[in-house]
């Protein structure tokens, strides 16, 4: 271990040189400068970089660009400054002087019609406000600061707030959102390559997967989600190194860590927490330190070391507890919660009771603040108007009394005529619906017949008996029965299957067999097939609608495969996508769509019967939560040239019990 924490340290030396180098190229431009204006903007600058390497210096070159500022009296800069000292504190968990400079700054900012840097410091309150358990507020103000980004059309701070949205609804244990939030704003962050943005949400990713594998039961299911996690971390992690971003590291370490922890891995949670404690105290990153501190005492509890654990969580307790750092009430409530099991496995059960009390009451803090601001809100708005309305109740008094038969004669009428006007609307309404409904089935009876007749094409017909008759007149009566067979089942199931919407997937196999091989035998073997079945669907549970395909796989043969000099091949695959879904896919080797339009003097060779099947879709889709969905496209191989068309349905997991 001490092999390893020496290693880290020697590394941490190399990692700040870059940014070193940098700050020395600022501080000499500094002395040479005599422009006031440029000496606040690069103390400014300065500070920024020192934040990601040392707080305290961060913090002593934001106070500098202050004090010009209040020199120049520039109040944009002033605002700048208190901005930047704000977001110090809220790093060293001084959020409360925090929040007062914040507020100070949003307050100059809103005076001076700078929509910009306003909008950036509401997403700054917002993040002490989510801190603090004020959920409601801080997503009030995250909006807001979300639409003047849209306002000015500025995608790059925009994903920031998205960003911290997602962290919002993290700590409210909503990690669906926050995933959502979070991939919408990574996918603006890495169409403009900002690697500081990236690695950062690649961490806040990994810690709502982490996070869900904390809450889920399902053993699978959490194992997935920690790996999930696992990948994101490892993402970041070279990140944060290549833009020596060494708090950010420090905070990867930390997320890494706990994700160990959570995967039973202890003493490789233990290494990485380890490291997390050596950069926090390096840059004096507070927060972090003793959310590190906390993760390695749940650490050593999980792992049944409740001495070393003690050690970490007392550090944790005493810094709250004195007043020395202002902790979030998340975390304090999981202070109290290890507390207590360390107290309660050493039978210290006084000290047990009151971190237990005290994790109780910081629990329900954190789910009833919200409830309680909004119901406040809501009885001081009730009582402010209920006090205009009884003001104006007594100016017009009088009045009131004048025309009160007036009104009592005038409602009567309009209710009357409400009550008519309301009668004859739910008539009409109800005569619409069954008119809608009748015209709905006439469609659907039109549509089988054409379905029907498309199924029953002449040609096909007409053709697959004269292949049978030849079988017949070639003296091979067994080969043409065993067609016939076939011709007469097909034209059975496709009878049957005309009447109901759903059939299951292994009777739509069966008479596609039966259709392929008459296909077959009328081309004279031009072509072969192959069915495909993914063995995690239940054929004879699983139901789909009948004949989908079939139009498709005319089209494929007659103009895909007829045209073509090379052998054809038709794939049909049935698989399954995810729990909701099947894929049901006809993939052909044929001259493509463009091509046939080509040969045919671009007409489009869509039969009848494919425009009867989209028809269909959209029947069937009607009123449907979940819908089917058609796409037909051309296949290409790498010299661009057309090898085919695949037809792909997805359609809804249905069984019969539902």
């Amino acid at each position: 271990m001490k092999f390893y924490v020496s290693l880290f340290l020697i590394f941490l030396s190399f990692f700040a040189t870059a940014q070193i180098k940098k700050i020395d190229s600022l501080n000499i431009e500094l002395e040479k400068t005599t422009d006031p204006a440029k000496k606040i903007d690069i103390l400014l600058n300065i500070s920024d970089i020192y934040v990601r390497l040392n707080q305290d210096s961060s913090l002593n070159y934001s106070q500098k660009a202050l004090t010009y500022s209040f020199e120049l009296k520039d109040t944009v800069r002033i605002a700048l400054s208190k901005q930047r000292i704000g977001k110090i504190y809220c790093s060293q968990g001084k959020y409360k002087p925090a929040l007062t400079l914040f507020n100070e700054s949003a307050k100059i900012f809103k005076i001076k019609n700078d929509s910009l840097n306003y909008a950036g410091v509401l997403s700054d309150i917002s993040n002490v406000q989510t801190i603090e358990g004020n959920y409601k507020n801080a997503l009030k103000n995250l909006i807001k600061a979300r639409q003047i980004f849209r306002k000015l059309n500025d995608k790059f701070t925009e994903a920031s707030v998205l960003n911290k949205i997602g962290s919002l609804y993290v700590s409210i244990n909503q990690h669906d959102k926050a995933i959502g939030y979070y991939n919408y704003a990574l996918e603006i962050m890495l169409e403009k390559d900002f690697k500081p943005a990236i690695s950062a949400l690649y961490i806040n990713i990994g810690n709502a997967y982490s996070n869900m594998s904390k809450s889920e039961i399902n053993k699978t299911k959490k194992v997935s989600f920690s790996k999930q996690a696992e990948i994101y971390y490892l993402n970041a992690l070279p990140i944060k190194r290549e833009i020596n971003d060494l708090k950010g590291e420090g905070t990867c370490l930390l997320n890494i860590g706990l994700n160990y922890s959570r995967m039973q891995k202890y003493k490789l949670a233990e290494e990485y927490l380890l490291q997390a404690v050596e950069i926090c105290k390096k840059t004096n990153s507070l927060t972090e330190l003793y959310k590190s501190y906390q993760n390695l005492a749940n650490n050593y509890v999980y792992n049944n070391e409740f001495s070393k654990a003690l050690k970490f969580a007392k550090k944790v307790f005493h810094a709250y507890e004195t007043d020395q750092f202002e902790l979030g009430v998340k975390l304090k409530s999981e202070n109290h919660e290890t507390l207590f099991q360390i107290y309660m496995q050493q039978n210290k059960n006084k000290k047990a009771i009151f971190h237990y009390e005290e994790y109780i009451k910081l629990k329900d803090s954190i789910y009833n603040i919200d409830l309680v601001k909004s119901v406040n809100e809501l009885e001081i708005k009730f009582q402010t108007e209920l006090k205009e309305q009884e003001n104006k109740l007594l100016q017009k008094e009088n009045d009131i009394q004048k025309l009160q038969i007036q009104k009592s004669n005038i409602r009567v009428y309009v209710l009357f005529i409400s009550f008519l006007l309301a009668f004859f609307s739910i008539i009409i309404i109800l005569l619409f619906i069954r008119q809608r409904r009748l015209k709905t089935r006439q469609k659907t009876v039109l549509l089988e017949k054409k379905l029907l007749r498309s199924q029953m094409n002449p040609h096909f017909i007409f053709n697959s008996l004269t292949a049978i008759q030849s079988f017949i007149l070639k003296s091979k009566p067994d080969e043409g029965a065993k067609y016939l067979s076939k011709f007469a089942t097909l034209i059975r199931i496709v009878l049957e299957h005309s009447r109901i919407e759903y059939v299951p997937v292994e009777k739509e196999i069966e008479s596609l067999k039966y259709y392929m091989d008459l296909q077959k035998l009328r081309y004279e073997n031009q072509f072969q097939y192959e069915i495909i079945q993914d063995e995690r669907i239940q054929f004879d549970n699983c139901l789909i609608p009948p004949m989908l395909a079939q139009p498709f796989i005319e089209n494929a043969i007659e103009h895909g495969i007829a045209p073509s000099k090379k052998d054809g091949l038709i794939k049909i695959s049935f698989l399954k996508k995810d729990d909701k879904m099947i894929e049901f896919k006809v993939e052909d080797n044929g001259v493509g769509i463009s091509n046939t339009s080509i040969n045919r003097n671009n007409e489009s060779h869509h039969s009848l019967a494919t425009q009867i099947t989209k028809e269909r879709l959209e029947l069937l889709n009607r009123n449907k939560k979940d819908k089917i969905f058609l796409e037909v496209k051309e296949k290409s191989n790498k010299n661009n040239e057309v090898e085919g068309v695949i037809t792909l349905f997805c359609i809804p997991y249905i069984t019969r019990n539902e």
